[in-house]
């Protein structure tokens, strides 16, 4: 399987950003951080889709950012789109997630087991008489033990829509998720976030939890990114920086 998704994803070790960007070798990046995530034993990768960008696209969100905006797009923004047209990538560690869980909280009957949750440990549910366990907590942060890693986080047939986001919600943030849509979607009026008694221009840029998504646009007339809380009624700057390049730095480039 690993060998399979290296093989799926090999085109990104030529992809390039705009030269003298820090998103100039973005793709190999990527591709290696992929390889990392697959490669480690208590990682499992649930999903993964990067389409690749094309210069076309790119020019044509440049056009629509300057509509939109008044100002010309970041050059590590047209990088990104450069290289890959949206990203979707999601990865568990469930070890993690059961020490972060409430045991009780997995949906099965545990008067059908000869051990308490209190006493089951993750270990356990490995053991062949807990394996109904095991599925159901498996169900509870969102792995299926039998799927392939090819699995999209949105609905491409509903790309004219915010339900193109689908109904991938994190549950409790037990996975990391990184979703960001493609060049056409993302500064569509779909994508539009409506922030009442402001006069802020936001769009989602990555839906990766139910509680909190960054966004992209003019907020206090700044623009740059920031967190949308609260189902987006809460706007706050994001503790990284508001400019794209740290964006990028810190959950694309870094290795995992």
């Amino acid at each position: 399987m690993k060998e399979e998704i290296l093989n799926r994803i090999e085109y990104l070790k030529d992809c390039k950003g705009t030269k003298e960007t820090k998103l100039e070798n973005l793709g190999i990046s990527t591709y290696d951080k992929i390889k990392n995530i697959i490669s480690n034993p208590n990682k499992i990768l649930t999903h993964l889709y990067i389409p690749q960008g094309s210069e076309e696209k790119a020019k044509a969100l440049e056009t629509r950012f300057k509509e939109v905006f008044n100002v010309d797009i970041d050059p590590e923004f047209l990088s990104f789109y450069r290289c890959f047209d949206g990203f979707e990538l999601r990865y568990v560690n469930p070890k993690e997630a059961w020490s972060e869980i409430d045991v009780e909280d997995i949906n099965i009957d545990w008067s059908e087991f000869n051990i308490s949750p209190e006493k089951i440990s993750y270990n356990d549910i490995y053991k062949q008489e807990y394996e109904e366990i095991k599925l159901a907590f498996f169900a509870l942060i969102g792995l299926d033990e039998d799927q392939t890693s090819y699995h999209r986080l949105t609905d491409g047939n509903k790309a004219n829509d915010f339900l193109f986001y689908d109904e991938n919600i994190e549950v409790e943030e037990y996975g990391v998720k990184t979703l960001i849509p493609p060049a056409d979607f993302f500064l569509s009026k779909e994508n539009k976030i409506d922030v009442y008694g402001t006069d802020s221009v936001l769009f989602y840029f990555n839906f990766y939890s139910s509680f909190a998504q960054r966004v992209y646009g003019i907020h206090d007339n700044k623009l740059g990114v920031y967190i949308a809380g609260d189902a987006a009624a809460e706007i706050i700057k994001d503790p990284i920086g508001n400019e794209m390049r740290l964006y990028f730095k810190k959950f694309l480039i870094r290795p995992e």
